[in-house]
C-alpha cells in the first residue's frame, strides 16, 4: 500500500524527511532547536530469527470457545465436558428439607451459531411427547455419557484436546443422552435427569419403568393400537424410540430426595460427557459454542434445574356469604349487585337509570371513579333525591359454618365508593348573589347578600360583568400580570387578521389576509427546492437579490472609508457621476508620486480614504476594491475543479509547470513550475543518505551517474503501476508542492478573501438593518402594476394594473390595518393587551360585534360551566366516619325476643362533605344469619353510585406445592445476596471450576525447516497464526545498522513513540493460501515473564483486531518496545499469536518473500533521545 503524498507548506519539512525515509531501509535523524534529537528507523524482517512455532502444551480446554462439526482440515470436532461431582454442593436440591420433586435437570450449552437451519426446536426436557421417527430423525447432535470415568490427575492437561483418551470411533458404546436443540435461543440442551435423579433401589411396593420399550413407557392401556390411559407413572427420555430400557425412568416420588445423595455427599462419580455432530445434510459445518473460559459468565455451560418444593401459603376465606341484597328505596331496574362469592367485587352494588346499564361492568370497580377516568356523562334521572336520609339497601348474610368455630366477630366496612351529581359548576366559580362575603349560608350585614346586583367578594362567572384582579395594584389593566376573564383581542372590529377582507370588513370567504405571500413581506424568499447557488434568480426559484455585501454598493463607488458606524465602508455620492478610481486620480494629479493617501475630499465634498487609512481598518481593500468586501478564494484562478476548471494546475494531484521557452522540455532556468525538492526517488537529501555509507548514491552527475535522480534539475518519478503516467496513489515520486505554477496557495495569492460577501453568490444577511438588497417583489419577480395573473408578468413596462395584485402573492397579514405597534401603530386595537369594547345599549354585557372585542363572562379560569372537568357527572364529598362495623357472634340460640339489633350512628359532616354512607343496623334474624342495613344522607340529587360491603376475611396457613426453577453456573462464588445466583461481584478470584470442557481434535503435524514436504500446512518458515492448532509466530528485525535487539540494548534512554512506531503486516490472501479469517480475529502480543518462566499476553496495544476484508494491518507496538527499552521484559523476539475469544480456525497467513520485499513485516520506530 502506498502512501498519498504532496505537501501543503515549506515548514513541513521535517515531516517530508520522516515519510519518505519509509522507502528505504535507513534512519533518520532531526534535531530541532531545544537540542533533543529525534530519530526514525524501519527494520526489515530478519528471516533466520523469525519463524512459526507449535506450543508444545497446547491445550483447547483453555480457549474461550468450542467447536462441534468439522474444522478447515475436515476432520472431526468433538466437545468434551466434564461436570465436577462437588457441583451440587450447597445449593436446595441438597440442602432444602421441603424438596419434593426434580422434574428436569439440563446441560446448557449456549451457542454463538445461529441455529436456524438445524430444524430442531424442542421444548425442553420437562416436556415429554410422542416421538414420530418419519418426522421426527435422530438429532444431528448426540451426547454420550462416557461409561469410564476420565481421571485427568495422571494425564497430560495438553492432550486433553488431542482427545487420546477416548475411543471416539465408538461412542455408541456408551450411553446416549437425549438432546434437545433450539433455534429461537440459540443452545444445546443435554437432558441429565435421568443419570441424576433415577439411579436408585426400586423398594418391592414401587413400579418398575426400566425394563419397559417406548409404547409401554408412554402408556398403560391400548385398545386397536391406540392409547386409552397414559403411564403416569414413567416417562421416556431419549431421542429415539427404538432402544428399550435405560430411558423410560420413573416419575419422581418422595423417595427421590435421596436420589442425588451421592452427588450431594461428593461420594459420587463427575459425569464425563462428549457431544458429537453429524454435519453431513447440513449447511451448517461448524457450531461455535462458549466454553467456560470465556469473559462473559453467564454464556457460559450452565445448568438448568426444574424442582418442586413443600411450601404454604395464606388462603382467605369469607366469613359469611350473601343470601340476598333488597332495597325498599329503589326499584330494582334502578341498581345492580354482584353476588358471585368467587369475585374481587363480590358484594358490590351499582344503581343508575337503566338507561345506559350498558356502561356498567360489575366486574369493573373503577365504573364510576372520576378520579381514575371522566365520569360517565350521566343524563339521566335523579335516583337519590337531595336531603334524602333513610335506609337504602339491606343485605342479608349467612355466616360460613365451615369455618364458625373459628372467628367469633366479623368486621365489615365500605370499600369502591362513589356517588355521582349531576354538576353544573364543577369549579365553583358561579355567581349567586351570596354577599361581598361569598358565603350563601350567613347573611351579610351589608346589604350585599340578595340584592341582584354583583358585589365584590362574589363568584365571577356569569355576573354580567368583565373582571380582573389589579394584581400589581398600578390601578389600571395590565395583560401581562393581571388575573382577568378572557377576551378575544380582535380590535373594534371584532375580526381577528385571517378573517378581514378590508375596510374594516369582517368576511372569513372574502378575506384578504395571507401571510405565505412572499411580496412585501421584507424578507429574501427562495422555493421550497432552494436557490442553486449560482448567483441568477429564475422566476419561481428566488427573489432578484444585488450581491454587493453589506455596503450595498459596487466597488467603482465604494469610498474605501470607515468608522464605528460603517465597518463595512461607506458609498461615494453618485450624484456626480466620478467614481474611486477618478476621484483617486485627481488626487494623484495634486500630489506627489509617492504620497500615501490617507483621506481626500474633492470639491464635490466626495470624500475618500487609501492605504494610510486601511492600515488600521481594513486588511483585504485595494484600488480595485475599496471596501475590501470582494468575495475571492481564488484570485490566481489555478484551483483545478474537474467541471468549473478542468485546466487548473492546484491540488489536481499532477506535477505541474509551463514550457515558456517553447522547447518541449522542462527547463528549471526558463520555465514557470510547481515547486519539488530534487533530492531524488528516495526522499532523502544528502545530509541525511550521509549518515548511512551503505546508501547508493543518487546523486545525478552527467558522466558517473548520468542517471541520479537526486539535484538533476528535474522532477522525477518511478512508473510503479506502469500506465505511462503519473499516478500519486501508486508511484514513487519527488515530493512537490501541488499549489499550481504561481508556487502560492490560494490563501496566499494576492487578493484572497474568503470572507467577502459581494459577488460571493449567496444573499447575505446578519438582521433586517445589516442585508443585502432584493427586490421584494415576490418569487413571480413582478410588482403589482406588472402582474397580469397565474404568477406572469407584463413584459411592457407601460401596463399599469393599479396594485390589484393580479398575482395573489402580496404578503398581506392585517387586511384592516388595526393591530397594535407602538412606532408604526400606536392606536390600533387589534393585539393591544386592553379590551375595547363600547357598550352600545348601555346592558353592561356584549351583545353584539358592532360593540367591540367580545368577552367571556367565565370567571378566572376561562372555562364555560360545560367545558369544565366533571360538568353534569362529578363526585360527591364523602364522610364515611370509621368505616368499620363489628360484629360479635353469639353462642347462644336464636330467640326473636332476644335484643338481636346493634345500631350505628351517622358519621358526622365537614363543612366540605356532601353525603354520608354508613351501617345503621346489625340484626340476627336466626341462627347465623344477619341482616344489615345501609344507610344514606345525601345534601344533593345523586344520579348514580357505587359501593362494595367488604369484610376482613377469615386466613389460614396451607400446604402447596412451589414451582422452583435453579442455575447453576461453573464458577466458585460467595452468594452474598443469598439468592443462589452468582454476581460478576461474587465470583472467587482462582477459585474451582465445577465444570471444565475442551474440543476434541487432532492437531496438524508441524514440521522444521527442511523436513517439510508439500502435505504439510504449517511449516517453522512460513508465518502463520492459528489459535485451534496452537501456531504462533516468533518475529525478529534488523536494518543495515544492527539488529532490534542490539537497538533496545544500546538506547536504554530512549522515549519510543507509541503513535508512530508500528508493526506492519501484509496477509497472503492469494488462492493457495490458509489464510481464513470468520468474522474477525484479535492479534496478541505475548511478552515472557521471567518470574513465573510462562508467556503472558501484553495488554496496552490496541488496534489488533483483524477483518476478512483487510490485506494489511498497522499496529502501534511503541508501548511494547518501551517495555524492552526500559529493561521490563527480555528480548527475544516479538511473540504474537491469536485471541481465543473469536473463531479459532481463523488462520492468518503473513507474507514474507526474500525476492519481493515490498510486503514483507517492517518495524518502524520513532524515538527521541
Amino acid at each position: 500500500m502506498k502512501k498519498k503524498i504532496f505537501f501543503l507548506n515549506y515548514y513541513l519539512f521535517a515531516i517530508i524527511i520522516l515519510f519518505f525515509s519509509c522507502k528505504e531501509d535507513s534512519s533518520v535523524i532531526m534535531t530541532p532547536d531545544g537540542g533533543e534529537i529525534y530519530n526514525f528507523e524501519i527494520f526489515k524482517l530478519n528471516p533466520e530469527n523469525s519463524f512459526s512455532y507449535q506450543e508444545n502444551d497446547f491445550s483447547s480446554g483453555e480457549s474461550a470457545r468450542l467447536y462441534l462439526g468439522s474444522d478447515n482440515l475436515n476432520q472431526n470436532l468433538y466437545l468434551y465436558i466434564k461436570i465436577n461431582k462437588n457441583l451440587f454442593f450447597d445449593n436446595p436440591l441438597c440442602t432444602d428439607e421441603n424438596l419434593l420433586n426434580i422434574n428436569s435437570i439440563d446441560l446448557k450449552l449456549p451457542a454463538l451459531t445461529d441455529f436456524a437451519d438445524l430444524n430442531e426446536n424442542l421444548l425442553d426436557s420437562s416436556n415429554i411427547n410422542f416421538f414420530n421417527l418419519e418426522s421426527t430423525p435422530d438429532n444431528y447432535v448426540k451426547a454420550y455419557k462416557l461409561n469410564t470415568n476420565i481421571n485427568f490427575s495422571d494425564e497430560d492437561n495438553s492432550s486433553i484436546h488431542q482427545g487420546s483418551f477416548l475411543d471416539l470411533d465408538n461412542l455408541d458404546s456408551n450411553t446416549q443422552l437425549p438432546v434437545n436443540i433450539s433455534n429461537i435461543f440459540d443452545y444445546i440442551s443435554i437432558d441429565l435427569r435421568g443419570y441424576l435423579i433415577s439411579d436408585y433401589s426400586l423398594s418391592n411396593s414401587q413400579y418398575d419403568c426400566t425394563s419397559l420399550n417406548y409404547d409401554e413407557c408412554l402408556c398403560s392401556s391400548f385398545e386397536n393400537e391406540q392409547c386409552v390411559v397414559l403411564n403416569d407413572e414413567c416417562y421416556w427420555n431419549n431421542p429415539s424410540n427404538e432402544q428399550t430400557g435405560n430411558f423410560c425412568f420413573n416419575k419422581q416420588s418422595s423417595i427421590l430426595e435421596l436420589a442425588i445423595e451421592d452427588f450431594c455427599n461428593g461420594t459420587a462419580d463427575d459425569l464425563d460427557i462428549v457431544v458429537e455432530f453429524n454435519n453431513s445434510n447440513l449447511t451448517t459445518k461448524v457450531i461455535e459454542l462458549f466454553s467456560t473460559n470465556n469473559s462473559n459468565i453467564y454464556n457460559s455451560p450452565y445448568l438448568y434445574i426444574k424442582y418442586e418444593v413443600n411450601s404454604s401459603t395464606q388462603e382467605y376465606i369469607n366469613r359469611f356469604s350473601i343470601e340476598s341484597i333488597q332495597s325498599d328505596y329503589f326499584n330494582s331496574s334502578n341498581f345492580f349487585s354482584n353476588e358471585t362469592s368467587e369475585s374481587d367485587l363480590y358484594g358490590t352494588i351499582i344503581g343508575l337509570d337503566p338507561s345506559i346499564v350498558n356502561l356498567v361492568n360489575l366486574d369493573n370497580e373503577n365504573n364510576l371513579d372520576c378520579s381514575i377516568d371522566d365520569c360517565l356523562n350521566i343524563e339521566s334521572g335523579t335516583i337519590i333525591e337531595e336531603n334524602f336520609n333513610d335506609v337504602i339497601f339491606e343485605y342479608v348474610v349467612d355466616l360460613n359454618d365451615e369455618i364458625l368455630n373459628s372467628f367469633d366477630e366479623v368486621n365489615f366496612y365500605f370499600n369502591n365508593v362513589n356517588f355521582v351529581f349531576q354538576d353544573l359548576d364543577p369549579n365553583l366559580d358561579n355567581w349567586n348573589d351570596c354577599g361581598s362575603d361569598g358565603d350563601c349560608m350567613v347573611i351579610d350585614e351589608d346589604g350585599s347578600q340578595n340584592n341582584s346586583i354583583y358585589d365584590l367578594g362574589e363568584n365571577l362567572e356569569n355576573n354580567l360583568s368583565w373582571d380582573y384582579e389589579d394584581t400589581n395594584n398600578n390601578n389600571e389593566f395590565d395583560y401581562l400580570y393581571d388575573v382577568f376573564e378572557t377576551f378575544d383581542d380582535f380590535g373594534l372590529d371584532s375580526c381577528k387578521d385571517q378573517d378581514e377582507a378590508g375596510n374594516n370588513i369582517c368576511d372569513p370567504e372574502n378575506s384578504l389576509f395571507n401571510d405565505q405571500g412572499t411580496e412585501n413581506n421584507n424578507i429574501w424568499d427562495q422555493s421550497e427546492e432552494g436557490y442553486d447557488g449560482d448567483g441568477l434568480c429564475e422566476k419561481g426559484e428566488c427573489e432578484n437579490f444585488y450581491d454587493l455585501g453589506f455596503d450595498l454598493v459596487d466597488d467603482s463607488y465604494e469610498s474605501g472609508c470607515f468608522n464605528s458606524e460603517n465597518i463595512y465602508g461607506l458609498s461615494i455620492d453618485p450624484a456626480f457621476n466620478l467614481t474611486y478610481e477618478e476621484i483617486f486620480n485627481n488626487f494623484v494629479s495634486q500630489n506627489n508620486q509617492d504620497v500615501k493617501l490617507d483621506t481626500y475630499t474633492n470639491e464635490f465634498n466626495q470624500t475618500i480614504c487609501g492605504e494610510l487609512h486601511w492600515e488600521l481598518n481594513c486588511q483585504t481593500c485595494s484600488l480595485n476594491d475599496p471596501n475590501g468586501d470582494n468575495y475571492s478564494i481564488d484570485p490566481n484562478q489555478d484551483d483545478y475543479n474537474l467541471e468549473l476548471n478542468p485546466q487548473g494546475k492546484e491540488n489536481n494531484f499532477l506535477w505541474d509547470y509551463e514550457d515558456l521557452d517553447n522547447n518541449q522540455e522542462f527547463n528549471i532556468e526558463f520555465d514557470s513550475y510547481e515547486y519539488f525538492l530534487d533530492y531524488g526517488i528516495d526522499g532523502i537529501p544528502d545530509l541525511y543518505e550521509n549518515y548511512n555509507l551503505n546508501i547508493d548514491d543518487d546523486n545525478y552527475d552527467i558522466v558517473n551517474n548520468p542517471s541520479g535522480t537526486e539535484n538533476n534539475r528535474k522532477w522525477d518519478y518511478i512508473d510503479l503501476n506502469g500506465n505511462n503516467q503519473f499516478d500519486i496513489d501508486y508511484d514513487l515520486y519527488e515530493p512537490f508542492f501541488d499549489y499550481g505554477v504561481d508556487q502560492l496557495l490560494s490563501y496566499q495569492e494576492d487578493g484572497f478573501n474568503s470572507n467577502g460577501k459581494q459577488n460571493n453568490l449567496i444573499y447575505d444577511y446578519f438582521n433586517d438593518d445589516l442585508r443585502e438588497n432584493f427586490d421584494d417583489y415576490g418569487l413571480d419577480q413582478c410588482m403589482d402594476i406588472l402582474e397580469i395573473g397565474s404568477e406572469n408578468c407584463c413584459d411592457d413596462s407601460s401596463c399599469d394594473n393599479s396594485n390589484l395584485d393580479l398575482n395573489n402573492d402580496n404578503y398581506i397579514i392585517d387586511p384592516n390595518n388595526d393591530n397594535y405597534d407602538s412606532s408604526s401603530n400606536p392606536s390600533g386595537t387589534e393585539n393591544n393587551g386592553l379590551l375595547d369594547w363600547i357598550d352600545g345599549n348601555e346592558d353592561g354585557v356584549w351583545s353584539s360585534y358592532d360593540e367591540g372585542e367580545k368577552w367571556y363572562d367565565y370567571g378566572f379560569d376561562h372555562t364555560e360551566n360545560t367545558e369544565e372537568t366533571n360538568y353534569y357527572a362529578n363526585l360527591a364529598n364523602l364522610t364515611l366516619g370509621s368505616n368499620l362495623y363489628s360484629l360479635s357472634i353469639e353462642s347462644n340460640e336464636y330467640s326473636p325476643e332476644s335484643d338481636n339489633l346493634i345500631e350505628f350512628s351517622q358519621p358526622s359532616f365537614s363543612i366540605d362533605d356532601q353525603l354520608a354512607l354508613w351501617i345503621s343496623s346489625i340484626e340476627r334474624i336466626a341462627d347465623k344469619k344477619y341482616k344489615i342495613k345501609v344507610n344514606v344522607y345525601s345534601l344533593l340529587e345523586v344520579k348514580a353510585f357505587q359501593f362494595q360491603l367488604k369484610h376482613i376475611p377469615f386466613s389460614s396457613e396451607i400446604d402447596i406445592v412451589d414451582n422452583q426453577t435453579l442455575y447453576i453456573f461453573p464458577y466458585e462464588f460467595n452468594d452474598d445476596n443469598n439468592n443462589l445466583f452468582p454476581e460478576s461481584t461474587e465470583i472467587v478470584e482462582n477459585g474451582s471450576k465445577y465444570i471444565v470442557d475442551a474440543t476434541l481434535y487432532n492437531l496438524p503435524e508441524f514440521c522444521e525447516n527442511n523436513e517439510c514436504n508439500q502435505n504439510n500446512v504449517y511449516n517453522s518458515e512460513k508465518i502463520n497464526l492459528c489459535y485451534a492448532y496452537g501456531i504462533k509466530s516468533s518475529l525478529d528485525f534488523t536494518n543495515d545498522n544492527y539488529s532490534l535487539d542490539s537497538f533496545i540494548n544500546n538506547h536504554s534512554n530512549s522515549n519510543i513513540s507509541n503513535e508512530f512506531s508500528n508493526l506492519i503486516l501484509y496477509f497472503d490472501k492469494t488462492e493457495n493460501s490458509n489464510h481464513y479469517v470468520k468474522n474477525e480475529s484479535e492479534i496478541l502480543f505475548e511478552f515472557l515473564n521471567q518470574e513465573q518462566s510462562n508467556y503472558e499476553v501484553f495488554d496496552y496495544i490496541s488496534n489488533q483486531m483483524v477483518t476478512e476484508s483487510m490485506d494489511s494491518i498497522k499496529i502501534n507496538v511503541g508501548s511494547l518496545i518501551q517495555k524492552y527499552i526500559n529493561n521490563d521484559y527480555v528480548y527475544d523476539g516479538i511473540k504474537i499469536s491469536l485471541s481465543s475469544e473469536d473463531f479459532n480456525f481463523n488462520n492468518l497467513s503473513i507474507i514474507y518473500d526474500e525476492n519481493d520485499t515490498r510486503y514483507n513485516p517492517r518495524l518502524e520506530i520513532f524515538y527521541s533521545e
